[in-house]
């Protein structure tokens, strides 16, 4: 949708230049300025919106986050969230964690929530050995 609406205001002012600038060049200048204020505005808009929402899904991702690494997990439930068989090594524990966080990585675009329930795996698990 914001494409489209770009082609076309770009097209647009094309055709405005085009009419404007053999004519008056003093007001294709006034025209271009308030194409561009226009453009500035309606992207900052979208922007801001964005902005709010992903602060707010990030605060709720932190939430989320801090709950989970409140509760206890058993091992069990960490070998089914590594995708690991009980008993399995310390060295496929790791590989399996680094493999599920290259994924998952908040930084990736991952949720917090599950970074932080894989990263309380590995700990439960690497914690006895």
């Amino acid at each position: 949708m914001t494409l489209i609406f770009v082609v076309l205001v770009v097209f647009l002012l094309l055709v405005v230049v085009g009419r404007f600038s053999k004519a008056d060049p003093g007001r294709t200048a006034r025209v271009l300025r308030s194409a561009r204020r226009s453009f500035t505005a309606y992207f900052d808009r979208g922007q801001a919106r964005r902005r709010e929402d992903a602060q707010r899904d990030a605060g709720a991702r932190q939430d989320r986050g801090a709950r989970a690494s409140s509760g206890e997990m058993t091992k069990e439930e960490a070998y089914q969230i590594l995708g690991l068989q009980p008993g399995a090594g310390a060295d496929d524990i790791t590989r399996a964690h680094r493999t599920i966080m290259k994924k998952l990585h908040p930084d990736q675009g991952g949720p917090t929530y599950l970074a932080a329930r894989v990263n309380q795996a590995k700990d439960v698990l690497l914690r006895g050995r």
